[in-house]
């Protein structure tokens, strides 16, 4: 399995950008699979011109996913402000056709919601997911791939169709192969 989702540079993950390298010219390794987007602890009043940078290094073909976005309701700017960012991001996933990376805290039936609402084509993959097998199912009928870290729900991991179903180190400093080897443990 590949990893879909790191904080931490690495030739066989897809790098996720931070606010800072966004507005860098250029990544320096080229050969880096990248993801864009703006977090939903990144969002502003003035978040437009950060998603202007967004948008520019979406085109890149480095750029495998958009993202991480989407609502928290613990951290963050408002819902309201979060939802127009995460529409926006939305918007540049469907015109450009690449997936979408899902930050989701306590907000699953917002984000079910616009995900109707939208109706989009391109992939949702809900990313560092913990719920219960319940919640993931409602998730997986929705049309959502989903993504385990290094902390997960043993019992959705296992119920999740491998099809569906991701790996992500995120921020947690494990290689892959640490993070995989956690979840064929359990």
């Amino acid at each position: 399995m590949i990893d879909i989702h790191t904080h931490k540079p690495n030739p066989n993950s897809v790098y996720n950008l931070s606010l800072k390298e966004i507005y860098d010219a250029s990544y320096p390794d080229r050969n880096q699979p990248l993801s864009v987007g703006l977090h939903p602890w990144w969002v502003t009043s003035d978040w437009e011109k950060d998603f202007r940078q967004v948008e520019r290094w979406a085109q890149n073909t480095q750029v495998k996913w958009i993202g991480e976005t989407g609502l928290d309701k613990i951290k963050g700017s408002s819902l309201s402000l979060q939802k127009q960012v995460f529409l926006a991001h939305i918007r540049l996933s469907e015109s450009i056709g690449k997936p979408i990376l899902i930050h989701c805290v306590k907000a699953i039936d917002e984000i079910l919601q616009i995900k109707k609402e939208t109706q989009p084509k391109q992939l949702w993959i809900f990313h560092g997911f913990r719920g219960k097998p319940q919640q993931m199912q409602q998730l997986l009928n929705a049309g959502f791939h989903i993504s385990f870290g290094p902390k997960f729900n043993a019992d959705s991991f296992l119920s999740c169709p491998v099809e569906c179903r991701h790996l992500e180190t995120d921020d947690s400093g494990l290689s892959p192969a640490e993070v995989q080897c956690l979840q064929n443990l359990k």
